[in-house]
């Protein structure tokens, strides 16, 4: 469909940038298949993606793991954070209106020097695109003082509104034929 189209002929533009990406949309409109292309055709594609979704994980997002990681020698297990997971990579935070005070500042932090605080441990460092998706409106959050108005700015520097299959009506036969 055309919605789709430009959607695509976006995220091709937002490819070629390592800025921040917010993603906006209803719940159920691909919010995390157009992070993971925006992930595939960039620059990082042979680095992790690292999804996230800040409802379900209550927790620090900096705070150490067990995370399993391949290796020529085959499966470990290590502490990393989701953050440090990302590495080299892109970082996608789906429902970031959900996450803690605590946890947006140090967000913001991330974004602006790449450095976090790891809990228990020294301080660390990673290299992540931040890619993140929300279906709440951010900016009447940052209003009533429910999400941080500089990470807000920070985070929406690249916006991109994901349509709902409703007003994709050419696309429902592809997506009915493909499932």
């Amino acid at each position: 469909s055309a919605p789709t189209q430009t959607l695509r002929a976006a995220i091709a533009k937002l490819v070629a940038s390592d800025a921040p990406v917010m993603l906006c949309g209803e719940t159920g409109v691909g919010k995390r298949l157009a992070a993971r292309l925006i992930h595939q055709g960039s620059s990082r594609r042979a680095g992790p993606f690292v999804a996230v979704n800040c409802c379900a994980q209550p927790g620090d997002l900096f705070a150490s793991r067990q995370v399993a990681t391949r290796s020529a020698e085959g499966l470990h297990l290590q502490g990393l954070s989701p953050v440090e997971s990302a590495n080299g990579g892109t970082l996608f935070l789906d429902d970031v209106d959900s996450l803690s005070p605590d946890c947006q500042a140090q967000l913001l932090r991330l974004l602006e020097d790449g450095s976090f605080e790891r809990p228990g441990k020294s301080p660390g460092h990673a290299d992540v695109r931040v890619v993140t998706a929300s279906h709440a409106d951010l900016g009447a959050a940052v209003l009533r003082g429910a999400f941080r108005d500089d990470l807000f700015y920070r985070l929406s520097a690249l916006q991109l509104r994901i349509p709902p299959l409703r007003d994709r009506h050419g696309d429902v036969e592809q997506l009915a034929q493909h499932f």
